[in-house]
């Protein structure tokens, strides 16, 4: 689930570049899950009966590089994301709608967003665009995934649901857009913390 999660934050990234036309900023975004994922989890999909898709992923890639504003090209990455979402789909729904499941692939999500935004930065500016984008896209999809246990969390646990939702929103603001901010809105020890603070309530 978590090395689903991050693809979902490299694509969620990569959407928001394609959205601004900036193709060339988009597109290692694109490519991260199909290089650097995919191959962790190629076996346990075929465990759960999930149909392989790295061929999809590779064909977007391409399509990434030879054609970014091509309409082959966004019908390639809805496909992409409907079949990581068909392999968290196949999931057993009581684990994914479960905080005990969930609230720990979001720590291990927030904390590679935190080790991405610390290398992104040096002396006080950002000189990694792309950790800082995949960071942003790393809480974007956090924040997602909490959305489909808030509920629960809310009746169940308030004062860690209260906790773990300000601390989100306030976490969120490191992260105004899809590109850096001339300088860091929060230190790193500050984006540290609140991460922290999300995975002691949790």
């Amino acid at each position: 689930m978590t090395a689903l999660g991050l693809m979902k934050g490299h694509l969620i990234v990569a959407q928001e570049l394609m959205d601004e036309e900036a193709y060339e900023a988009a597109e290692p975004h694109i490519g991260h899950p199909v290089d650097e994922i995919y191959g962790t989890i190629e076996g346990k999909l075929e465990e759960r009966g999930v149909e392989p898709f790295k061929e999809q992923l590779t064909e977007l890639h391409d399509l990434s590089k030879s054609a970014p504003a091509a309409s082959e090209t966004k019908e390639a990455f809805t496909e992409a994301m409907a079949e990581i979402d068909d392999a968290i789909a196949a999931l057993p729904e009581e684990q994914r709608t479960s905080p005990d499941f969930i609230l720990p692939v979001i720590n291990q999500l927030l904390a590679t967003a935190a080790e991405e935004y610390e290398a992104a930065i040096a002396d006080g500016k950002f000189v990694e665009v792309l950790e800082y984008q995949d960071s942003r896209g790393f809480v974007l999809y956090a924040e997602e995934l909490y959305g489909n246990i808030a509920e629960q969390m809310q009746e169940e646990q308030p004062d860690d649901h209260e906790t773990i939702t300000e601390s989100l929103d306030e976490l969120k603001t490191a992260w105004p857009s899809v590109q850096p901010p001339e300088s860091p809105v929060k230190t790193t020890s500050e984006v540290l913390g609140l991460v922290s603070q999300i995975e002691l309530n949790s």
